[in-house]
Formats: C-alpha cells, sequence, structure tokens
C-alpha cells in the first residue's frame, strides 16, 4: 500500500519486516548506511489520500492524522467522521510524502543504520 524510503542515497540496503502481531498493524523498515551522507529525510514516497474537509475551506485532512484511529481511510470513514469527499492516494489533490513535515529522518554518519516503524495502512 505504500512506498516509503530515503531516495538519493547510494549504497542504501535494507528491508521491511512485519512486527509481531502484539505490536499491532505495523511495519518495519532498516535502512542501512541511510546517514552516510548527512541527515536522510523520512518524508519521502508515495503520496497520502484523505478526506475533504468541507468546514476548513475544503482542505484534505490526511489518512495518517489522529482523526482516523489508524485504520485504512476510505469514503465510508470520510462519511462517517462528517467529512467530505475520499482522495485517494493517485489523486491530483493527494498530499505528497513531503508535506507530512514530520521532521523525522535517519542520522548523518558513515555507520549509521536507521529502523523506522510505520502503520501498515499509512
Amino acid at each position: 500500500r505504500f512506498a516509503h524510503g530515503n531516495y538519493g542515497r547510494p549504497w542504501n540496503v535494507g528491508g521491511a519486516r512485519l512486527a509481531k502481531e502484539s505490536d499491532g498493524p505495523y511495519v518495519y523498515a532498516a535502512f542501512q548506511r541511510a546517514g552516510v551522507h548527512g541527515p536522510t529525510s523520512l518524508d519521502t514516497g508515495t503520496n497520502y489520500g484523505g478526506c475533504v474537509d468541507p468546514v476548513d475551506d475544503n482542505t484534505i485532512i490526511p489518512e495518517y492524522s489522529d482523526v482516523f484511529d489508524g485504520g485504512i481511510v476510505n469514503q465510508d470513514v470520510c462519511t462517517a467522521q462528517g467529512l467530505g469527499a475520499y482522495v485517494n492516494r493517485t489523486s491530483s489533490q493527494s498530499i505528497p510524502a513531503y508535506a507530512a513535515n514530520t521532521g523525522v529522518h535517519c542520522s548523518g554518519s558513515s555507520a549509521s543504520s536507521c529502523l523506522a516503524k510505520f502503520h501498515k495502512n499509512s
């Protein structure tokens, strides 16, 4: 459902691993030597979908928002939340990953590796 990463960095190897069932719906991604050329943002990858907020000038509430409880967001969820249309990840209205602006990054060091935990539905 998603592709998040740290683009533009050479020699990166790693992989994704599912968490234990007791950890909930998460995916772990390892980025080895991700910071070899300095801090590397994890706000990259596929766009985010969300719901149009008709009350707030039709802004889009992104699917990673706490409003959605970490579940899969679709039109039914938007309607249940009293919001407008669902915007999918491939829509021209979708939210680019960099716009999340979380500041989460792999630190910069020639020996750095980074482990990231993503919710599987975001």
